[in-house]
């Protein structure tokens, strides 16, 4: 599975994510820091 589609599946279940899970994920996408992120959760 691509990045890409990690990503977007991320994206798609953060509409059933608290808020404090959301700003993560947007302040991620904003560092560019998604690689890392996917790393250290799916390891």
């Amino acid at each position: 599975m691509s990045f890409e589609a990690i990503y977007l599946w991320l994206q798609e279940q953060s509409a059933y994510l608290p808020s404090h899970l959301k700003d993560q994920i947007e302040n991620i996408n904003k560092r560019q820091n998604c690689a890392s992120y996917l790393q250290y959760y799916l390891a």
